[in-house]
């Protein structure tokens, strides 16, 4: 209803950004536009990798990134 700008991040990706703190809530740019850190993916093993691995990745459901 609000269509907020959300962001899940991957856990490589949160610790590289936020080291040790808290990253649910906090707000991350990504192509110039902030988003709101809604979630951070559990470390696992990935055996496929399409073109970034999930660790290092954010996905969000209103974004169409390139």
């Amino acid at each position: 209803m609000h269509r907020r700008r959300v962001a899940v991040i991957g856990a490589d990706l949160k610790k590289e950004l936020f080291s040790a703190m808290p990253a649910v809530g906090a707000d991350i740019k990504i192509n110039g536009a902030r988003f709101t850190v809604i979630g951070v993916l559990d470390k696992k093993t990935q055996i496929t990798n399409y073109s970034t691995p999930d660790g290092r990745s954010a996905s969000s459901p209103t974004a169409r990134w390139r």
